[in-house]
């Protein structure tokens, strides 16, 4: 796009469409999940805090759980797909 706009200011606003749930997992990040747990078991200790983390609040925390497509991942698809479209919505 940069190619095709040299000044201003461009928003660009994606909707995924959720109606193919049944091709979709849910994938958990395991080491990020664990480092988040020792932080907040090392901040209760260190400072006498209640550690009254849940499983819904950990789930919350920025990349702890993403959606995939089964068989495969979510990026380069979309990726692609999101630079064919863009290129066409530039066009005049």
């Amino acid at each position: 796009m940069q190619q095709h706009i040299s000044r201003g200011k461009v928003d660009v606003f994606v909707t995924v469409d959720s109606s193919m749930a049944d091709d979709m997992t849910v994938r958990i990040n395991e080491p990020l999940l664990r480092g988040y747990l020792e932080a907040i078991e090392h901040i209760a200790e260190e400072h006498k805090l209640p550690n009254d983390a849940t499983a819904m609040s950990v789930s919350r925390f920025p990349d702890v759980l993403s959606v995939e497509k089964k068989g495969g991942g979510r990026g380069g698809d979309i990726r692609r797909h999101l630079r064919r479209r863009g290129a066409g919505a530039v066009r005049f």
